[in-house]
Parts: structure tokens; C-alpha cells; sequence
């Protein structure tokens, strides 16, 4: 599955220190499932709502600017 397939690479970029997020449409909670199974930090999932409500300085906070 594409699923599977993803948890590879996905550790190759932590260890080379990329950090990677995903973008979904899934449901919140299915999100931090998937990205949990791929080993991608899932504490902070939003949604397109949760992101709209953010100004510039939290979205720089989010990509760790």
C-alpha cells in the first residue's frame, strides 16, 4: 500500500533532518492515525478552519520560522 510504502522514506528524511509534515482531507483524527503509522509527529493536526484563524507570526511558528 502507499501507506506502507511512505514509512520508509519518511524515516529517511527525519534521520537526514527534514522535517515532514502531511496534508490531508482526512479527518483530524484519521490524520494523526496515518502520520503516527508513518512515524510523522502527530500533535498538532488542523484543519483548513483551524488555519484560516491563524495570522502570519503563528503560521511562522508552525514551520518553525
Amino acid at each position: 500500500s502507499a501507506r506502507a510504502s511512505s514509512a520508509g522514506p519518511v524515516a529517511a528524511c527525519r534521520r537526514a533532518g527534514i522535517r515532514t509534515v502531511m496534508i490531508t482531507g482526512d479527518h483530524p483524527e484519521t490524520a494523526r492515525a496515518v502520520a503516527g503509522q508513518l512515524g510523522i509527529d502527530a500533535h498538532e493536526a488542523l484543519t483548513g478552519a483551524d488555519l484560516t484563524q491563524l495570522d502570519e507570526a503563528a503560521l511562522r511558528r508552525l514551520r518553525g520560522y
